[in-house]
């Protein structure tokens, strides 16, 4: 019985094959065909076999199938601490069902799992917990999104992924007192470039208390490629104009300057918002030259 069941299975991960070989082909019609073809020899693990399921799941993730998918996956959720593929499809349905939670609370095993790359887990961060912080503030309360930080443990608070997750919510919220004794301590040290490329991309609203800071630094180093460059997007944030395209001007003339959309892109903004639309274009001509 057992050698009859192989060619079986052999067959059933053939049109599995096939079927996923049609979804990089965008061929709908022909995946669903395989599908049920593959359907005919049964669903179980014993006669799929894991590498069926996962391909399956998968599949159906990539049709947006997703109520299918969760049937599947907490069908052999027992399997789900012992083979990491499945913990991975399980954490991404659940950021695509919001039960970021649930999401959240499989990171730790995650985390420990060494075929998994560490930026795919610092996504799942960032994913995970904005989207729990924004359900927090907006189901409950400012208090309840506080209290959901302070509980968390000082090793997952430092994950950068995590914090900016945080910091994004805060400011979207202008919740500019609480955003500032985040930011406040790691810009007033020599805060490292990831750090601050991070910071450019907050919806910071009110960057009053931040921008003195990082004008120090740039006392002390007026040709750093870092703190100008988080100066023009901070006084861009803030309406500055003059002051970010000054800090952005100093950036693009040091020699050794790598251009940067972001910067180049900002600075066409202060430049378009001060009338020089000339300025702004040609920023903007070489974004679409890099």
């Amino acid at each position: 019985l057992a050698k009859a069941a192989e060619p079986a299975q052999f067959e059933q991960t053939a049109y599995l094959m096939a079927a996923a070989a049609a979804e990089k082909q965008s061929l709908s019609s022909n995946i669903n065909h395989y599908l049920k073809l593959a359907d005919a020899y049964g669903s179980t693990l014993k006669q799929t076999g894991l590498e069926g399921v996962l391909i399956k799941i998968k599949l159906l993730m990539g049709q947006e199938k997703f109520a299918e998918a969760r049937s599947l996956i907490d069908e052999h959720h027992k399997h789900i601490g012992h083979d990491y593929r499945l913990l991975a499809l399980e954490i991404d349905l659940c950021i695509i069902e919001q039960r970021f939670q649930v999401a959240i609370d499989y990171l730790n095993t995650a985390r420990k799992q060494k075929s998994i790359p560490a930026d795919r887990v610092s996504r799942w961060e960032d994913s995970c917990f904005y989207g729990e912080f924004s359900r927090i503030i907006k189901e409950q309360d400012n208090e309840s999104l506080a209290q959901y930080w302070k509980k968390l443990p000082r090793k997952i608070k430092q994950q950068e992924s995590v914090l900016f997750a945080y910091c994004r919510v805060l400011a979207e919220n202008k919740m500019t007192t609480i955003l500032n004794n985040i930011l406040l301590p790691p810009l007033k040290k020599e805060a490292g470039n990831e750090f601050l490329q991070r910071i450019r991309s907050l919806p910071i609203s009110n960057p009053d208390d931040l921008i003195p800071v990082v004008q120090k630094h740039l006392h002390q180093n007026p040709h750093s490629e870092k703190w100008l460059s988080c100066l023009g997007h901070l006084a861009l944030a803030n309406k500055q104009w003059s002051m970010a395209e000054k800090a952005f001007n100093t950036l693009f003339h040091i020699d050794d300057y790598k251009p940067d959309n972001a910067d180049l892109k900002a600075c066409a903004i202060a430049n378009a918002a001060q009338g020089n639309h000339q300025g702004a274009n040609e920023l903007l001509i070489k974004i679409v030259n890099s």
